[in-house]
C-alpha cells in the first residue's frame, strides 16, 4: 500500500542548499516532491534527497509517497520471526515457529529533517 505525507513550511529566505532526508524509512521505498518538483526516490541509508533550487522564500509545500510491500497482508502473520528475508509455502504452515499471536511490520517514517545553507 502507499500512504501520501505532506507538510507545509515557511521559509524567510531561499536556501541555495537544501536537503530533505529523515531518520528512518519503514517501507519499501519514499518518493519526495517538494513544491510539486519530483525530488526522486530513496531506498536506503541515508535517506536523504538533494533539494537544492528548488526551496522558495515562503511556503512550501513537502510531500512523501511512502510505498510498502504486501508483507503486513498476505503475511505470514503468525510466524515468530516477523522480519523474514524470504517466504515460501512451509513459512506459513511451520509448526516450530508458530505463535497465536499477529505479528505485523512496522510502516511510515521516522523525524523529517530539512538541512539548509
Amino acid at each position: 500500500g502507499k500512504i501520501l505525507l505532506g507538510v507545509t513550511v515557511k521559509l524567510l529566505n531561499r536556501p541555495s542548499v537544501a536537503r530533505v532526508t529523515f531518520e528512518q524509512l519503514a517501507a519499501t521505498v519514499a518518493e519526495i516532491t517538494v513544491n510539486g518538483q519530483n525530488l526522486g526516490r530513496t531506498l536506503w541509508r541515508p535517506y536523504m534527497i538533494n533539494a537544492d533550487g528548488v526551496f522558495r522564500e515562503g511556503l512550501n509545500t513537502i510531500e512523501i509517497l511512502v510505498t510498502n510491500d504486501l508483507r503486513n497482508l498476505f503475511g505470514p502473520h503468525h510466524h515468530q520471526v516477523a522480519d523474514l528475508i524470504a517466504v515460501a509455502p512451509e513459512t506459513f504452515v511451520d509448526k516450530r515457529y508458530w505463535t497465536d499471536d499477529y505479528s505485523f511490520l512496522p510502516f511510515g517514517l521516522g523525524k523529517m529533517f530539512l538541512l539548509l545553507g
